[in-house]
């Protein structure tokens, strides 16, 4: 509801009703009460399982689709040349901003003009700079999700055709996130980028 995200939390830790809960970190922070229910533990392992079940509900053909997919999902061709391009900016750049200070301490020059220069040589710089990290950027986190997607798919192959119950390795291999819309609808996003979305049945 607000945008937070849950905590793990004990109740009752010193009886025989201690239980883990998930809460929103924000529910009670500047006295804004946020609505988010809280969770039992339990419920989420639940609604991993009943998540991944999906999936596994149609493993070979979501294996195969990923497997096509990955060489385009991955493919850092394109920041690749652009960052070559920006390279040999960069090398251009700074040969003219040496070239620039060269000048100014063998000539007399107007200050005021050399600086305008200078700073829009370095403002120049700078910002090809930035673009290169942006782009590197954007190429680990590219090679970053090939290798999660890889690993989840490993994880698929090897599991059964049914999980019966909670598996803590399978979920920290597997599980990115889980957003809660309501105490009974969720969405699991797993590490490759897949949303599962479920709804807990209503207790009768």
């Amino acid at each position: 509801e607000c945008g937070g995200f849950y905590g793990s939390k004990v109740w009752h830790s010193a009886d025989k009703y201690r239980t883990h809960i998930w809460q929103c970190n924000r529910k009670y922070k500047d006295r804004t009460f946020c609505e988010t229910p809280h969770l039992r533990e339990d419920t989420l392992k639940r609604v991993f399982v009943m998540a991944f079940n999906k999936i596994l509900g149609d493993k070979s053909r979501y294996i195969r689709r990923f497997e096509e997919l990955l060489p385009s999902l991955a493919d850092t061709a394109e920041f690749e040349q652009k960052r070559g391009i920006l390279a040999s900016e960069q090398h251009e750049a700074e040969t003219e901003l040496r070239r620039c200070i060269a000048e100014n301490a063998l000539t007399i020059q107007n200050q005021e003009e050399y600086n305008q220069h200078y700073n829009e040589l370095e403002y120049r710089l700078i910002t090809i700079l930035n673009e290169m990290h942006s782009l590197d950027a954007q190429i680990a986190e590219s090679d970053a999700r090939k290798v999660r997607i890889c690993r989840f798919l490993d994880e698929l192959k090897s599991s059964g055709d049914i999980l019966e119950v909670f598996d803590e390795n399978l979920w920290n291999a597997t599980v990115d996130f889980i957003t809660v819309h309501s105490e009974k609808e969720m969405t699991v996003t797993f590490r490759d980028g897949t949303e599962i979305p479920v709804e807990l049945p209503k207790k009768k």
